[in-house]
Protein backbone atom coordinates (compact mmCIF):
# COMPACT_ATOMS: atom_id res chain seq x y z
CA UNK A 1 0.00 0.00 0.00
CA UNK A 2 1.25 3.54 -0.69
CA UNK A 3 2.48 5.44 2.31
CA UNK A 4 -0.14 7.85 3.66
CA UNK A 5 0.38 10.92 5.80
CA UNK A 6 -1.54 10.41 9.03
CA UNK A 7 -0.53 13.77 10.41
CA UNK A 8 0.69 16.87 8.64
CA UNK A 9 2.66 19.27 10.77
CA UNK A 10 3.15 22.95 10.22
CA UNK A 11 6.88 22.45 9.75
CA UNK A 12 6.41 19.80 7.09
CA UNK A 13 3.89 21.51 4.85
CA UNK A 14 4.14 25.25 4.97
CA UNK A 15 5.04 28.05 2.67
CA UNK A 16 8.22 29.80 3.65
CA UNK A 17 9.18 33.32 2.57
CA UNK A 18 11.75 33.69 -0.18
CA UNK A 19 14.35 35.95 1.40
CA UNK A 20 14.53 39.54 0.20
CA UNK A 21 11.79 38.81 -2.32
CA UNK A 22 11.87 42.22 -4.06
CA UNK A 23 15.61 41.91 -4.76
CA UNK A 24 15.15 38.28 -5.73
CA UNK A 25 12.41 39.07 -8.27
CA UNK A 26 14.50 41.83 -9.77
CA UNK A 27 17.57 39.58 -10.09
CA UNK A 28 15.49 36.82 -11.68
CA UNK A 29 14.08 39.28 -14.20
CA UNK A 30 17.48 40.80 -14.94
CA UNK A 31 19.08 37.42 -15.64
CA UNK A 32 16.19 36.51 -17.95
CA UNK A 33 16.59 39.88 -19.69
CA UNK A 34 20.35 39.32 -20.05
CA UNK A 35 19.72 35.97 -21.77
CA UNK A 36 17.13 37.51 -24.08
CA UNK A 37 18.93 40.75 -24.93
CA UNK A 38 22.18 38.93 -25.68
CA UNK A 39 20.34 36.32 -27.77
CA UNK A 40 21.94 33.52 -25.76
CA UNK A 41 21.11 30.07 -27.04
CA UNK A 42 21.17 26.62 -25.41
CA UNK A 43 24.79 25.80 -24.59
CA UNK A 44 25.87 29.44 -24.18
CA UNK A 45 27.55 30.25 -20.88
CA UNK A 46 26.29 32.92 -18.48
CA UNK A 47 28.68 35.24 -16.64
CA UNK A 48 29.86 33.97 -13.26
CA UNK A 49 27.85 34.61 -10.10
CA UNK A 50 30.43 37.18 -9.07
CA UNK A 51 30.23 39.04 -12.38
CA UNK A 52 26.42 39.01 -12.42
CA UNK A 53 26.33 40.26 -8.82
CA UNK A 54 28.69 43.12 -9.68
CA UNK A 55 26.70 44.07 -12.79
CA UNK A 56 23.38 44.03 -10.94
CA UNK A 57 24.67 45.56 -7.72
CA UNK A 58 23.34 42.73 -5.55
CA UNK A 59 24.82 39.96 -3.43
CA UNK A 60 26.12 36.72 -4.91
CA UNK A 61 23.61 34.92 -2.67
CA UNK A 62 20.74 36.67 -4.49
CA UNK A 63 22.23 35.68 -7.85
CA UNK A 64 22.65 32.06 -6.74
CA UNK A 65 19.06 31.90 -5.51
CA UNK A 66 17.70 33.24 -8.80
CA UNK A 67 19.93 30.86 -10.75
CA UNK A 68 18.67 27.90 -8.73
CA UNK A 69 15.09 28.80 -9.62
CA UNK A 70 15.96 29.09 -13.31
CA UNK A 71 17.68 25.73 -13.09
CA UNK A 72 14.65 24.28 -11.32
CA UNK A 73 12.40 24.70 -14.34
CA UNK A 74 15.07 23.85 -16.90
CA UNK A 75 16.00 27.32 -18.12
CA UNK A 76 19.68 26.95 -17.24
CA UNK A 77 22.08 24.18 -16.26
CA UNK A 78 24.57 24.87 -13.46
CA UNK A 79 27.61 22.64 -13.88
CA UNK A 80 29.93 22.46 -10.92
CA UNK A 81 33.39 23.79 -11.65
CA UNK A 82 32.38 24.85 -15.16
CA UNK A 83 29.67 27.49 -14.98
CA UNK A 84 26.00 28.08 -15.73
CA UNK A 85 24.72 27.46 -19.25
CA UNK A 86 21.49 28.29 -21.04
CA UNK A 87 19.53 25.06 -21.40
CA UNK A 88 16.01 25.74 -22.70
CA UNK A 89 14.27 28.60 -24.52
CA UNK A 90 12.05 30.73 -22.30
CA UNK A 91 8.29 30.21 -22.23
CA UNK A 92 7.66 33.89 -21.46
CA UNK A 93 5.63 34.56 -24.62
CA UNK A 94 3.40 31.52 -24.12
CA UNK A 95 2.98 32.25 -20.42
CA UNK A 96 2.04 35.85 -21.17
CA UNK A 97 -0.68 34.69 -23.57
CA UNK A 98 -2.05 32.03 -21.21
CA UNK A 99 -2.04 34.31 -18.18
CA UNK A 100 -3.59 37.37 -19.84
CA UNK A 101 -5.82 39.08 -17.30
CA UNK A 102 -4.53 36.98 -14.40
CA UNK A 103 -2.16 37.95 -11.59
CA UNK A 104 0.79 35.77 -10.63
CA UNK A 105 0.12 35.19 -6.94
CA UNK A 106 -0.92 32.41 -4.56
CA UNK A 107 -4.45 32.46 -6.00
CA UNK A 108 -3.03 31.87 -9.47
CA UNK A 109 -0.93 29.01 -8.08
CA UNK A 110 -4.08 27.42 -6.63
CA UNK A 111 -5.57 27.34 -10.11
CA UNK A 112 -2.42 25.65 -11.40
CA UNK A 113 -2.58 22.78 -8.89
CA UNK A 114 -4.84 20.43 -10.92
CA UNK A 115 -3.11 21.36 -14.20
CA UNK A 116 0.34 20.76 -12.76
CA UNK A 117 -0.73 17.49 -11.14
CA UNK A 118 -2.30 16.14 -14.34
CA UNK A 119 0.78 16.96 -16.45
CA UNK A 120 3.28 15.46 -14.02
CA UNK A 121 1.26 12.25 -13.62
CA UNK A 122 1.01 11.93 -17.41
CA UNK A 123 4.78 12.36 -17.65
CA UNK A 124 5.33 9.66 -15.03
CA UNK A 125 3.07 7.24 -16.92
CA UNK A 126 4.83 7.97 -20.22
CA UNK A 127 8.25 7.55 -18.60
CA UNK A 128 7.12 4.23 -17.13
CA UNK A 129 6.07 3.01 -20.59
CA UNK A 130 9.59 3.83 -21.85
CA UNK A 131 11.55 2.41 -18.91
CA UNK A 132 14.97 0.99 -19.74
CA UNK A 133 17.98 0.35 -17.51
CA UNK A 134 19.69 3.33 -19.15
CA UNK A 135 16.78 5.68 -18.43
CA UNK A 136 16.47 4.44 -14.86
CA UNK A 137 20.15 5.28 -14.44
CA UNK A 138 19.52 8.82 -15.73
CA UNK A 139 16.78 9.41 -13.14
CA UNK A 140 18.92 7.89 -10.38
CA UNK A 141 21.79 10.20 -11.34
CA UNK A 142 19.47 13.22 -11.05
CA UNK A 143 18.41 12.14 -7.56
CA UNK A 144 22.05 11.56 -6.56
CA UNK A 145 22.97 15.03 -7.78
CA UNK A 146 20.09 16.57 -5.83
CA UNK A 147 21.20 14.71 -2.71
CA UNK A 148 24.68 16.21 -3.04
CA UNK A 149 23.27 19.70 -3.50
CA UNK A 150 21.04 19.37 -0.43
CA UNK A 151 23.99 18.17 1.64
CA UNK A 152 25.91 21.34 0.74
CA UNK A 153 23.08 23.89 0.98
CA UNK A 154 22.33 26.18 3.90
CA UNK A 155 19.41 24.60 5.76
CA UNK A 156 18.29 28.06 6.84
CA UNK A 157 17.01 28.53 3.28
CA UNK A 158 14.08 26.19 3.79
CA UNK A 159 11.98 26.58 0.69
CA UNK A 160 12.37 24.53 -2.46
CA UNK A 161 11.53 25.51 -6.02
CA UNK A 162 13.40 22.57 -7.51
CA UNK A 163 11.95 20.53 -10.39
CA UNK A 164 15.02 18.46 -11.24
CA UNK A 165 13.32 15.11 -10.54
CA UNK A 166 10.19 15.94 -12.53
CA UNK A 167 12.21 17.49 -15.37
CA UNK A 168 14.36 14.36 -15.62
CA UNK A 169 11.24 12.22 -15.89
CA UNK A 170 10.22 14.51 -18.74
CA UNK A 171 13.55 13.95 -20.47
CA UNK A 172 13.07 10.16 -20.43
CA UNK A 173 9.30 10.02 -21.06
CA UNK A 174 9.61 9.56 -24.83
CA UNK A 175 7.03 12.27 -25.62
CA UNK A 176 8.62 15.59 -26.57
CA UNK A 177 5.32 17.49 -26.78
CA UNK A 178 4.36 16.34 -23.29
CA UNK A 179 7.81 17.31 -22.00
CA UNK A 180 7.40 20.81 -23.44
CA UNK A 181 3.99 21.24 -21.81
CA UNK A 182 5.54 20.05 -18.56
CA UNK A 183 8.31 22.63 -18.83
CA UNK A 184 5.79 25.39 -19.55
CA UNK A 185 3.62 24.55 -16.54
CA UNK A 186 6.65 24.21 -14.28
CA UNK A 187 7.81 27.68 -15.25
CA UNK A 188 4.35 29.12 -14.59
CA UNK A 189 4.28 27.30 -11.23
CA UNK A 190 7.64 28.70 -10.16
CA UNK A 191 6.77 32.21 -11.33
CA UNK A 192 3.51 32.17 -9.38
CA UNK A 193 5.15 31.08 -6.13
CA UNK A 194 8.04 33.47 -6.68
CA UNK A 195 5.68 36.38 -7.29
CA UNK A 196 3.92 35.55 -4.03
CA UNK A 197 7.31 35.50 -2.28
CA UNK A 198 6.78 31.95 -1.13
CA UNK A 199 8.24 28.51 -1.68
CA UNK A 200 7.17 25.08 -0.42
CA UNK A 201 9.07 23.54 2.45
CA UNK A 202 10.65 21.34 3.65
CA UNK A 203 13.07 20.66 0.78
CA UNK A 204 14.50 17.53 2.43
CA UNK A 205 11.06 15.99 2.84
CA UNK A 206 10.18 16.80 -0.77
CA UNK A 207 13.36 15.07 -1.89
CA UNK A 208 12.55 12.04 0.26
CA UNK A 209 9.17 11.82 -1.46
CA UNK A 210 10.84 11.94 -4.88
CA UNK A 211 13.00 9.00 -3.81
CA UNK A 212 9.91 7.07 -2.69
CA UNK A 213 8.22 7.66 -6.05
CA UNK A 214 11.33 6.50 -7.88
CA UNK A 215 11.66 3.36 -5.74
CA UNK A 216 8.17 2.26 -6.81
CA UNK A 217 8.85 3.34 -10.40
CA UNK A 218 12.08 1.32 -10.51
CA UNK A 219 10.31 -1.71 -9.02
CA UNK A 220 7.70 -1.62 -11.84
CA UNK A 221 4.85 -0.72 -9.46
CA UNK A 222 3.13 1.97 -11.53
CA UNK A 223 -0.15 2.20 -9.52
CA UNK A 224 1.77 2.74 -6.29
CA UNK A 225 4.18 5.20 -7.92
CA UNK A 226 1.24 7.21 -9.29
CA UNK A 227 -0.54 7.20 -5.93
CA UNK A 228 2.50 8.43 -4.02
CA UNK A 229 3.33 10.99 -6.69
CA UNK A 230 -0.25 12.31 -6.74
CA UNK A 231 -0.12 12.79 -2.98
CA UNK A 232 3.22 14.56 -3.31
CA UNK A 233 1.97 16.87 -6.08
CA UNK A 234 -1.56 17.54 -4.98
CA UNK A 235 -2.27 17.27 -1.27
CA UNK A 236 0.74 19.10 0.19
CA UNK A 237 0.35 22.21 -2.02
CA UNK A 238 -3.38 22.33 -1.26
CA UNK A 239 -2.62 22.32 2.45
CA UNK A 240 0.18 24.83 2.01
CA UNK A 241 -2.21 27.17 0.25
CA UNK A 242 -4.81 26.79 2.98
CA UNK A 243 -7.21 24.57 1.01
CA UNK A 244 -9.05 21.52 2.23
CA UNK A 245 -8.12 18.15 0.71
CA UNK A 246 -11.34 18.13 -1.29
CA UNK A 247 -10.41 21.49 -2.81
CA UNK A 248 -12.96 23.64 -1.01
CA UNK A 249 -11.74 26.99 0.27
Amino acid sequence: MPRRRDAITENQFRLVPIRHVDVYREVLGQIEAFISENALKPGDRLPSDRELAERLGVSRASVRQATKVLEGFGRVDAQRGSGTYVKEPSHVAAITDLATGLTFDSSFARQLIPVHTAIELAVLEAAFAHRTPEKLAVVQAALDRRARILAEEDDAEAGSLDFSFEATLGQVCGNELLRRFQSLIQEMWVRAWSAAGEAPGDKHLLFQEHCEVFERFRNADLPSALAVFREHLDLPPRRRFGLEVNGRE
